[in-house]
């Protein structure tokens, strides 16, 4: 079932809002920039965004050297403006200027974190605290929130800035998702549409946060 199903008379408007919320994204990470004076070009920044952009593209590929018709093609966004009679011409170019802004918003998140890692460190960075509260502190602290308040939880007190930097970390593994995918497509993996992309995510939260605990250690109590 598709999941637009729940909205029926406005799914062309949601999936409308949808390529325009990714052009939104796309001209606000240019705005990551004025943050990266003095960056450089490094051997990470280079090969995450050669993974990044090869796992776009060859998602891509797989699925129009399967299905150029778009016929077998199980994108909720994809499906929907197919299901509504739009020509799979049409829905290819909306999908290609989605795909533009969805891995141009991805490049810059990635670009972002590797060319400000010492600067979210230090944010990172207080002295280790004991405990589940201790823990739960450090988790919140990789996403830019302060403490373990309620308006803390609910992102009412987070530093976007800290924020889009943590969220940077999940885009290797998201990539390695639509690796997976075109994968799939060539049929020399197993189809998982829950237990892969949830264990790529879990694991790279897991790391994120072995990470965020030795710099932690690091700093003086």
């Amino acid at each position: 079932m598709n999941l637009f199903d729940a909205l029926p008379g406005l799914r062309i408007e949601v999936v409308a809002g949808c390529l325009v919320g990714a052009g939104m994204c796309a001209v606000l990470a240019l705005g990551f920039r004025r943050d990266w004076k003095g960056g450089r070009v490094t051997i990470p920044l280079l090969a995450g965004a050669a993974f990044i952009v090869g796992g776009a593209a060859f998602d891509i590929y797989a699925t129009l050297h399967h299905s150029p018709d778009l016929e077998h093609e199980a994108n909720p966004l994809a499906r929907t403006l197919l299901d509504e009679g739009l020509a799979p011409a049409t829905v290819l170019m909306l999908g290609g200027i989605g795909q533009t802004c969805l891995v141009f918003t991805s490049l810059m998140i990635w670009m972002n974190l590797v060319i400000r890692f010492k600067w979210y460190e230090g944010k990172i960075g207080t002295s280790e605290r004991s405990g589940l509260a201790g823990r739960m502190l450090l988790a919140n602290r990789m996403f830019g929130a302060p403490d373990n308040g309620l308006a803390s939880l609910l992102g009412m007190r987070t530093d976007p800035e800290v924020l889009i930097c943590g969220v940077g970390f999940l885009m290797l593994p998201l990539y390695a998702y639509r690796w997976y995918l075109g994968l799939e497509w060539f049929g020399l993996v197993p189809i998982s549409r829950i237990v892969v992309p949830v264990s790529l995510v879990v694991l790279a939260l897991a790391v994120q946060f072995i990470w965020a605990t030795r710099v932690s250690r690091a700093f003086p109590g």
